[in-house]
């Protein structure tokens, strides 16, 4: 698997399809992409600030994750952006979405109540650099 810089024109169908992102125009990211050429998962970055960066993601296969896209990810917001934090927001009811992001070192932040939909808390998730156990083996 190899990683490659998010391009619209190449990337937005699966990425509309499988991470159903709001669009903004300062978005970047990172894609994992096949032997095949075809996308196998991705992290976008969005609504930047001076000392860090939202995240949204999806992947068809764990193996996305094996092959390190964390890692990748990690790697630009912390060490080539100097970014500080991460942040995202996950619907209450994504159980493996938050299981996966506890895995990562993401820690619950806050909660936006009825912020998914009514009835729906949007859960708040972040990740310090200081604390990101990946930044040492990068």
């Amino acid at each position: 698997m190899n990683f490659e810089p998010y391009r619209p024109q190449i990337h937005m169908e699966w990425v509309g399809r499988i991470i159903k992102p709001v669009f903004t125009s300062d978005m970047k990211g990172i894609m994992a992409i096949r032997e095949d050429g075809s996308v196998a998962g991705g992290v976008l970055l969005y609504n930047w600030s001076y000392s860090g960066v939202q995240l949204h993601y999806g992947a068809e296969t764990p193996m996305v994750w094996r092959a390190g896209l964390h890692l990748e990810v990690f790697r630009y917001v912390y060490q080539v952006c100097d970014k500080v934090v991460i942040s995202g927001a996950t619907p209450e009811s994504n159980l493996r979405a938050r299981k996966f992001q506890q895995r990562l070192g993401f820690k619950e932040t806050g909660r936006i109540p009825n912020g998914y939909k009514e009835g729906e808390d949007y859960v708040i998730f972040s990740q310090q650099r200081s604390d990101c156990k990946y930044l040492e083996i990068l």
